[in-house]
């Protein structure tokens, strides 16, 4: 029952300030459940690496129903401003890569996500720069571990027979023994990410080094801080073209 507070009956609807904010927290919940796979996979297969989509929020409202089944609005504003460029995309083609980005957005998890998501909503450049360089050191932890010696390591190289079983030994101990993040990213950049190049290795390079200063103390300026770069990277990895 609301007791007080603002309300306002129009054009068939009730409408209420911020009445019920206790009532709102299954809501949130769900928005911090879902949308960090959602955004990140549209934006992903929306956008290229030369033009990056932003999905920007332009309505929310929170409802309800009365007993009398008459819609309830209830209201709570917040302003900023902000300018884009628009692109126009065939239908067809939009309804191509919303079906991408449904079936992708099930395969990535809200823990992985999280981080891409967040660094793309930050205004903040480190926050930003280190949501996206926790992004690329989660999602490569989690590709590395789908892979295994047998399946993919052993079928991607080919020894001398003269050497056949010490190269075999070696390249298994090289791969089983690969617990950091550069070791495991060059591994997944062999063998899962074809899309790599020198390029984006140098980028990975760099955007490391800058996380190594900064976990070490070192005093950074966050106007240098490769968050673009990051950002590219971090798409390229989810597939970007």
């Amino acid at each position: 029952m609301l007791k007080g507070g603002y309300r306002k009956e129009e054009y068939g609807y009730i409408f209420l300030y911020d009445a019920f904010p206790e009532k709102k927290t299954d809501i949130k919940n769900l928005e911090k459940e879902s949308l960090p796979n959602i955004i990140t996979s549209l934006t992903v297969n929306l956008s290229t690496l030369e033009r990056q989509v932003e999905i920007v929020p332009i309505d929310r409202s929170v409802f309800g129903k009365t007993k009398d089944n008459v819609t309830v609005f209830d209201i709570k504003l917040t302003m900023s401003g902000r300018g884009y460029v628009s692109t126009p995309k065939e239908v067809e083609e939009i309804n191509l890569l919303l079906d991408q980005s449904k079936k992708q957005a099930k395969k990535l998890t809200k823990e992985i996500c999280s981080h891409f998501y967040l660094a793309f909503n930050e205004e903040d450049r480190l926050k930003s720069f280190l949501g996206y360089f926790y992004f690329i050191e989660r999602y490569t932890h989690s590709t590395f571990k789908t892979l295994t010696y047998k399946d993919d390591v052993g079928k991607t190289f080919s020894f001398p027979s003269r050497i056949e079983e010490s190269m075999d030994k070696f390249f298994n101990k090289s791969f089983s023994e690969a617990k950091n993040l550069t070791q495991r990213f060059y591994w997944c950049a062999m063998l899962v990410w074809d899309s790599l190049d020198e390029k984006d290795m140098t980028c990975f390079q760099e955007i490391k080094d800058f996380r190594d200063k900064l976990s070490h103390g070192e005093s950074v300026q966050e106007s240098t801080l490769p968050v673009e770069k990051a950002k590219v990277l971090a798409m390229k990895l989810l597939g970007t073209k």
